[in-house]
């Protein structure tokens, strides 16, 4: 689990494929806001070789999104 204050276009964009990133934030905002990044990065920006896009689940209570790298089969 990566704690951090916002996720980077860095953070998502280094999830390999197949794989995917824990990550605490500070509150239920900050969980929306990376679970809306993740979506916007696999739609407007060039992914890494192999992902075809990016799954997201949040836990608003705990204050957690776990961002998964869909790999392109």
């Amino acid at each position: 689990m990566k704690k951090v204050a916002r996720i980077t276009k860095q953070d998502i964009l280094g999830i390999k494929p197949g794989k995917f990133e824990v990550f605490l934030l500070e509150s239920a905002r900050a969980v929306r806001s990376a679970v809306t990044y993740a979506y916007q990065l696999a739609q407007y920006e060039d992914l890494p070789k192999g992902v075809l896009k990016y799954s997201t689940s949040a836990d608003y209570k705990n204050h957690t999104a776990i961002i998964t790298a869909v790999p392109v089969e």
